[in-house]
C-alpha cells in the first residue's frame, strides 16, 4: 500500500476549500470589466486635444497635417441638405465679390454653422445663417441677425476680418468659430477643429460640383 504525502494531501484540501470562493470573486470581476463603458476615439481625441496646452508650433503642425479633408482629390460625398443653402446664392454671391471672399467658402460656412436654417440658434446664444454672436452683429452693423441678407453680410464682413487680420484660411476659420483671442492664445478647441474641416470638405464638395458643371 501506498503511503499517502501528508503534504501534498493537505494542499488538496487547502485548495478545495479555497477554489469556490475564487470562482465566485473571479466572474463578477470580468463582469464589471465588461460592463465599463469605452469611449469612442472620437471622445478620446475631444478630451485629449481639450487637455493640451497648444504651443504656436503645434497649432500649425496641426493645421498643415491633418485639417486638410481629402488630400488626394474632391470629396464625392454629398453634404446633407445642401441644397437649402442654395436659396441664399444672391447675398452669398454679392457679399463675397464685395469682400473678396469665395462664394463657395461662404455657402461652406453657412452649411456647416446653420445648415441653411435662418432661425437657427445655438446653446451660446449665436443666431441665424452665419450664428453671429450679439456682440459681433452688432460690431457688423448687423440689426436682425435672423434677416439672411443681414447675416450674410455680417458673417462674410467678420470673416474677411478674421483673414485680413491672420492671413492663413485656417487661422482665419479658426479665429471665426473660436474667436480671435484662441488664436492669439493657440488654443484649439475640438469644436473648432472640426469646423475647420467641415467647411473644407464641404468647399472642396462644392468646387467639385462648380467643376463638373463646366464640362
Amino acid at each position: 500500500m501506498r503511503k499517502r504525502n501528508p503534504i501534498k494531501h493537505k494542499l488538496l484540501r487547502i485548495m478545495h476549500t479555497l477554489l469556490p470562493g475564487l470562482l465566485f470573486v473571479s466572474i463578477p470581476l470580468e463582469l464589471i470589466a465588461f460592463s465599463i463603458p469605452k469611449r469612442s476615439w472620437g471622445e478620446k481625441q475631444a478630451s485629449s486635444i481639450a487637455a493640451r496646452s497648444w504651443s504656436p508650433e503645434t497649432v500649425n503642425e496641426v493645421l498643415r497635417n491633418s485639417l486638410n479633408p481629402r488630400p488626394l482629390g474632391l470629396p464625392e460625398k454629398k453634404p446633407v441638405c445642401i441644397e437649402r443653402v442654395e436659396r441664399f446664392s444672391r447675398p452669398i454671391r454679392y457679399y463675397s465679390a464685395l469682400h473678396g471672399v469665395d462664394a463657395n467658402l461662404t455657402r461652406a460656412i453657412v452649411w456647416v454653422e446653420s445648415r441653411g436654417n435662418p432661425r437657427s440658434i445655438s446653446p451660446a446664444g449665436a443666431r441665424g445663417l452665419m450664428q453671429l454672436m450679439p456682440r459681433t452683429a452688432r460690431e457688423m452693423g448687423v440689426t436682425d441677425s435672423f434677416d439672411a441678407n443681414q447675416n450674410i453680410r455680417g458673417g462674410v464682413r467678420y470673416f474677411k476680418n478674421q483673414l485680413n487680420r491672420f492671413g492663413k484660411l485656417e487661422k482665419a476659420l479658426w479665429a471665426y468659430n473660436a474667436g480671435p483671442g484662441a488664436v492669439r492664445k493657440g488654443r484649439l478647441p475640438a469644436e473648432t477643429r472640426a469646423f475647420i474641416k467641415q467647411v473644407l470638405f464641404v468647399r472642396s464638395y462644392l468646387d467639385g460640383q462648380r467643376g463638373k458643371k463646366k464640362r
